[in-house]
């Protein structure tokens, strides 16, 4: 009688495995995730050295990943293409519904990285990334793959809370880079054939795949925030009053700032509202602060009161990318700021 029971229990089961496969009715191919992640990857980490100039950065970006992705994508098409044929097999309907969902979201991010390059919020460029891939993978698991559901809602998790948690835009950059060039590399070995698999087994794939891309940008946020070139700390030190004496350029050292310096930082305004576009803003430092020179230039690293070492464009915050910060010493005007990508405008 028990042996009765477990068999009909187990053709049910079977019954339910290919009504679910019937349901799932396409397939994604391993090929693809990976073309996408080393190419997403790669582009998250080039992207931002490529166009560093945040004026030409506003239209050079968007056309740049327009190009990018959408010759990827063919190549994706392609090739998937070929190799249904390769197999005797059809290219099903809904399999083409869904890539033009995908091509939709693709341009949704290069939307959003142009709109946000001239009208602010950049900073949450990577996190509207993950977003559109998470949202991409989760309508394609929902035809396709029953771990592409999974992935596809951990990586809308991982664009949403790191907005929520107003995480540093490097470590949004880096995560966005892991996930791209680590995670659907990783995924695409976690594909099944559609098989519906116990909620246990999926929770216990997904930790480890969030251990795999989490693991990366933590340990790099780690390292640079402790870290700096040993040669720092064999500098000389000197004070601000002495360096402005000093007639060599291409000295290196550490000056340090004393509490109460004035830095007038430069404000470059644009819009449509005021006549002036750049004004001066005098601030007085709250405490000391000692900022490394290498051959006469700034390094970018710096430290507040002895403590430790930080590098300006990881740990120095305003706003987005749109709006930049830029640190000046010289040896006649002593320190300022250059603030630029500020814009005032009256819109009709």
């Amino acid at each position: 009688m028990a042996d009765e029971v477990k068999t009909n229990q187990a053709q049910v089961e079977t019954i339910f495995a290919m009504m679910s496969s019937g349901h799932r009715c396409i397939r994604m191919e391993r090929f693809s995730l990976i073309l996408w992640g080393v190419t997403g990857g790669i582009l998250c980490i080039v992207t931002d050295i490529l166009f560093s100039n945040v004026e030409r950065s506003q239209t050079a970006v968007p056309i740049f990943l327009s190009i990018v992705l959408s010759g990827v994508a063919l190549v994706d098409s392609f090739y998937s293409r070929h190799r249904r044929h390769a197999k005797g097999e059809t290219f099903p309907f809904v399999h083409a519904q869904i890539t033009k969902v995908w091509w939709l979201s693709l341009a949704m991010g290069v939307l959003f990285t142009f709109g946000s390059s001239y009208f602010g919020g950049f900073y949450m460029v990577y996190g509207a990334w993950l977003f559109v891939l998470g949202l991409g993978l989760f309508v394609h698991g929902l035809f396709s793959e029953q771990m592409l559901e999974w992935a596809g809602l951990l990586i809308l998790s991982l664009g949403i809370v790191p907005l929520a948690l107003n995480v540093p835009y490097e470590f949004s950059k880096w995560l966005a880079a892991s996930v791209f060039g680590l995670g659907l590399p990783a995924l695409s070995f976690l594909l099944d054939g559609g098989r519906a698999r116990r909620s246990f087994r999926r929770v216990v794939q997904s930790l480890l795949w969030l251990l795999l891309v989490l693991t990366p940008p933590l340990a790099a946020q780690q390292f640079f925030r402790n870290h700096a070139p040993a040669t720092i700390y064999n500098l000389p030190v000197v004070s601000l009053q002495a360096f402005k004496l000093e007639k060599a350029s291409d000295k290196s050292g550490i000056v340090e700032l004393p509490a109460g310096t004035r830095v007038p930082v430069k404000v470059a305004i644009k819009g449509n509202i005021f006549q002036n576009e750049e004004t001066t803003m005098p601030l007085t430092l709250s405490r000391p602060l000692e900022i490394s020179m290498e051959n006469g230039k700034l390094s970018g690293y710096f430290r507040v009161a002895g403590g430790e070492w930080l590098y300006y464009k990881r740990n120095l915050i305003v706003g987005g990318k749109g709006q930049k910060l830029m640190p000046e010493l010289s040896h006649s005007d002593g320190p300022a700021v250059s603030y630029t990508g500020f814009t005032i405008s009256i819109e009709k």
